[in-house]
């Protein structure tokens, strides 16, 4: 029998989605130096490689999710929060669009949607690498003096 569990638990809210396993996608960026995160890495070549646990809210805006958002929308997160952190330039944000729009398509997203939601970025997802950023999510619920047993 497992331990009750006992005082605070701490969660990130704001989040749709927690990947299980790793992934991995080309970006199209070229890196002089890899980039290595807590959840993500990219390789000189442009590797991107999210790793198991990572958070994201899926596709922004008035994007319906679906299995081609949702993958693409991974990289592209991860992508977008290198360039906020400062691991990589703002300069690749053109490729991270271009990366998500070929990653919908190949998810199965109709190609004209795909464009649609490429041209959303170009044209309004540079305002989210402005933003201040850190590594952690900005709503913290935190629930007091919990007591749960596991099934015994």
């Amino acid at each position: 029998m497992s331990e009750p569990t006992k005082g605070f638990i701490c969660y990130a809210a704001g989040y749709k989605y927690q990947l299980r396993q790793d992934a991995v996608a080309e970006s199209g960026i070229a890196l002089q130096t890899p980039v290595t995160h807590e959840y993500f890495t990219i390789s000189e070549s442009g590797l991107i490689t999210v790793k198991r646990g990572y958070a994201w809210d899926g596709a922004s805006s008035v994007a319906i999710d679906d299995p081609g958002t949702i993958y693409a929308s991974l990289f592209h997160d991860a992508g977008y929060q290198a360039i906020r952190c400062g691991l990589i330039d703002g300069r690749w944000r053109k490729e991270l669009d271009a990366m998500y729009r070929q990653l919908c398509i190949n998810g199965g997203v109709f190609p004209a949607r795909a464009e649609a939601h490429y041209l959303a970025l170009r044209i309004g997802g540079g305002q989210y690498n402005k933003l201040v950023s850190s590594d952690y999510p900005s709503i913290i619920i935190c629930l007091v003096s919990l007591v749960m047993h596991s099934p015994q």
